[in-house]
């Protein structure tokens, strides 16, 4: 049978109750938790492609800023250590024997930019959900949440690395010549830590900025009633059309209300003004979102973006709420059938943008996806390949380009045991134990390359080749695998929330086990 155009409309005011079947929610299965599908091939090549020039950044950086100023044995650009030229011309800020350690720009570089990749649900007080604040809200870019990752997880995270910093406060720890430097371990770590989520923060403030920026005053206004109201929590429907949601907020201002009632009449914006008036008590309430606030959302959301009818359940709530359900069908119905009409003139077109609902933005990606990565990733990879093989003479390129072939590795497993964060049961669901796996387990393994290479000794000519493997792996394998990027993301996430301890325990757990199991490393392969 097919409906009529006012089907809509006598559905949302007819007495129909049944609801609407929805997909589950629940948490994959572990059988499936690791499905292949065109989805997760797309994800990994994006991660596996950014990982090689965020693994690179991150060596150039390393020389950049202190280790190319460290070359014991530089001859005028042909030393093996000083690959990029004159150390006299380099900021020469950090060293391998200070807590100013040689991965802490790369870090802070790559913290910087996850906090500029953020969603906009990870800002305070975004009014709408955007898997990339900064891009442009209705563009193509939004969708692209392979790409999303691949920018996160492979450049940010392996640009940064948690088993190098690491490392090197272990050596510290343990010292050469008998001389240990605990104090300027311990202050490497603090260093390390603070540096890195400052950077994250400015980040996540320039975000903030440019979303601001891109989305006009109304988002603005959204913001700033939000942020002032830090003791209050006030319904913000992120699903709901911009003017409907500031209309209900009460922060409409005469640029928004006057198109829109001259679009829909001041009769019909006064239906949702009674809706408005009639929830306005239940929007606010002191200690965060609850019950009636969520089953408002749910109300709203099933009227004005779905045009749906409601439950049995949800309808018997908002009787005994006292909430005029009526007027806002009547809202939704008037808006939709204005919103239909062919003859609109184009003047009237800023109305209808803040009347259409917020884009719901779904994941593009599958096969359609799959070549342009596959092809650019298999491309560096000859060329990495060619590299290695070609630069015999200069061990900081060989080393840089040998790296960059585990990186993708690292990274990708490092994807697959974020998967596990959560995984805890009950009261310690928060703690993100994928990344903390990752992150020791890239400690251990830095440390046993590290070992190793010790131990086969750099003067003998055909120990070359190991010794440059093991520092590949050091550097490509466990530096990717590790994240310093992602950790600050999660311990800045953990400080927004009330129970704020939990940051620090985190973070204290995080650099105490990979310091402690690394040492243990270190000790068991040279002196046993």
């Amino acid at each position: 049978m097919v409906r009529s155009p006012s089907s809509r409309s006598e559905r949302l005011l007819g007495p129909a109750k049944t609801p609407t079947p929805s997909t589950p929610s629940n948490p994959s299965p572990p059988s499936t938790m690791f499905a292949v599908s065109a989805t997760t091939v797309s994800q990994f090549l994006y991660i596996c492609l950014f990982a090689l020039p965020g693994n690179l950044l991150r060596i150039l950086l390393g020389q950049w800023f202190g280790a190319a100023c460290e070359a014991a044995s530089y001859d005028g650009g042909n030393s093996t250590s000083a690959s990029f030229g004159n150390p006299d011309v380099f900021p020469c800020v950090t060293s391998a024997g200070s807590a100013l350690f040689l991965d802490l720009p790369a870090n802070m570089l790559g913290s910087l930019l996850m906090g500029l990749l953020l969603g906009s649900r990870s800002l305070h007080g975004a009014a709408i959900d955007l898997p990339l604040a900064v891009a442009s809200r209705r563009g193509g870019l939004q969708s692209r949440t392979d790409l999303h990752l691949g920018l996160r997880t492979g450049l940010c995270g392996s640009l940064t690395t948690f088993s190098g910093w690491n490392a090197q406060m272990v050596l510290l720890m343990v010292g050469a010549d008998g001389e240990t430097g605990i104090h300027d371990a311990i202050f490497g770590y603090l260093i390390g830590l603070t540096a890195a989520l400052a950077s994250f923060a400015a980040g996540k403030h320039a975000a903030t900025a440019i979303f601001r920026w891109r989305n006009g005053e109304g988002i603005s206004r959204e913001m700033e009633v939000l942020l002032g109201n830090a003791a209050v929590s006030l319904v913000i429907n992120s699903d709901l059309a911009d003017f409907d949601r500031r209309f209900l907020a009460d922060v409409a201002n005469p640029e928004d209300l006057e198109p829109v009632q001259a679009f829909l009449t001041p009769a019909v914006v006064d239906y949702l003004r009674f809706w408005r008036s009639s929830t306005d008590a239940d929007r606010w309430v002191v200690g965060g979102a609850n019950v009636v606030q969520n089953e408002l959302k749910k109300v709203e959301t099933a009227i004005l973006v779905d045009h749906l009818a409601l439950s049995d359940d949800l309808s018997l709530f908002v009787a005994e709420q006292g909430w005029d359900l009526r007027s806002l069908k009547q809202y939704a119905i008037a808006r939709a059938k204005r919103l239909r009409d062919p003859t609109t003139a184009d003047a009237e077109e800023g109305a209808r943008d803040l009347l259409r609902p917020s884009p719901k933005y779904q994941g593009r990606h599958g096969h359609g996806h799959l070549g342009g990565p596959a092809l650019l990733l298999f491309l560096a990879y000859g060329l990495l390949v060619y590299g290695t093989i070609s630069a015999r003479g200069l061990t900081l390129f060989r080393l840089a380009y040998l790296s960059s072939l585990f990186a993708p590795a690292g990274a990708s497993l490092r994807w697959l045991l974020s998967r596990y964060n959560g995984a805890l049961s009950g009261s310690r669901r928060w703690f993100f134990l994928g990344t903390f796996a990752a992150n020791v387990l890239a400690a251990a393994i830095s440390l046993l390359a590290y070992g190793l290479e010790l131990r086969q000794g750099r003067e003998e000519e055909e120990e070359v080749g190991t010794v440059l493997l093991l520092s590949a792996v050091k550097v490509g394998l466990a530096g990717c695998l590790s994240t310093v990027s992602t950790f600050v993301a999660e311990i800045d996430g953990l400080l927004a929330q009330p129970v704020r301890w939990r940051a620090y325990l985190y973070a204290a757990l995080s650099l105490g086990t990979a310091g402690a199991l690394g040492t243990a490393v270190y000790y068991i392969l040279l002196y046993l």
